[in-house]
């Protein structure tokens, strides 16, 4: 029998799909989606997967400023002096550098060490490090924090319950956790299957099972605020779609050209395709950018639609 991980309800659940080795279950108790099993991959599926590559040679990271997410948590966690957060699942450090800048003494863990070193060499970040959630009730002096965040975190662990219980215990009283998930409900249903499905992602969420999850674990004075849809996170998801089907083709062979390297014309000419490639590219890329907020702007102003993401803020009782 498939009981609920976060209610425990087994009689309200329901078969939604069968995906590969999993099935995909739905409780309407708490309205949580969640797969069976929830055996979390290690650290090498994370490394390996295209989804979540990190690159550590030649690396400019870009602080991510205008990440909704990142924006709208720092709006309800703005710091007072010496305040601490840590961020669980921080890969590369970019929004700690954000919170470092409002004033917060910044603290990160990532199952992803690669990452680490990128948030260590790269953005200076000092407390960081290497490792999954469930050590840090053994990190010294990691305790008595004022926030701490999970960003598209929660939706890869086999326990979330015991997540947000041992973040609640890492928390000053009255300290802020804040939480983003990807959303069940979202609106129209044109993301990427593969990315929510298990192994990537265990539970879809709605905002009916955060709140069961936060007042379980501890929390109250609960705000939860749905993401507009944008126009990014239409193109993001048809950008994995395309890469996956880049992927399949290339492993067919269809398409694939060899270049003569023995020639002088051919290497020219190989140069000059190179050239043309990258004006075409930042030409694209622009025009990209240009359409993407004028889209934005369409969908935000007519309010169609339902975003991909639910971020949740709650205090510590």
């Amino acid at each position: 029998m498939n009981c609920c991980p976060l209610c425990q309800n087994a009689t309200n659940v329901v078969l939604v799909r069968r995906q590969g080795g999993y099935d995909v279950l739905y409780c309407s108790d708490c309205r949580l989606q969640f797969s069976n099993p929830m055996d979390s991959p290690d650290a090498a599926f994370y490394q390996q997967c295209s989804l979540y590559q990190v690159r550590s040679k030649g690396v400019r990271l870009v602080v991510p400023s205008d990440d909704w997410r990142y924006q709208a948590c720092l709006e309800f966690c703005a710091p007072k002096p010496n305040q601490s957060l840590l961020d669980i699942g921080c890969g590369d450090g970019g929004f700690l550098v954000l919170a470092q800048g409002k004033g917060f003494d910044v603290f990160g863990i990532d199952i992803d060490d690669r990452a680490i070193r990128l948030a260590r060499d790269v953005r200076n970040l000092e407390h960081v490090k290497s490792g999954s959630w469930e050590r840090l009730q053994s990190v010294e002096g990691w305790r008595d924090f004022d926030a701490v965040t999970l960003f598209d975190v929660l939706e890869h662990v086999s326990s979330p319950v015991s997540l947000i219980a041992t973040v609640s215990g890492l928390l000053k009283p009255g300290g802020l956790v804040c939480i983003t998930v990807p959303r069940l409900d979202r609106y129209p249903r044109v993301f990427d299957v593969e990315t929510d499905s298990p192994p990537h992602h265990f539970t879809l969420w709605t905002a009916n099972a955060l709140d069961v999850l936060l007042r379980k674990t501890g929390f109250g004075e609960i705000r939860i605020i749905p993401k507009p849809l944008m126009a990014q996170d239409l193109f993001g998801h048809a950008f994995w779609r395309a890469k996956r089907l880049a992927r399949s083709v290339r492993k067919k062979g269809i398409g694939s050209r060899r270049e003569d390297s023995s020639s002088a014309g051919s290497r020219s000419t190989s140069a000059e395709r190179r050239v043309v490639s990258e004006l075409t590219r930042r030409v694209a890329s622009s025009a990209l950018m240009g359409g993407l907020a004028l889209v934005s702007w369409f969908l935000r102003e007519s309010h169609l639609g339902r975003g991909h993401t639910l971020l949740a803020v709650a205090k510590k009782l």
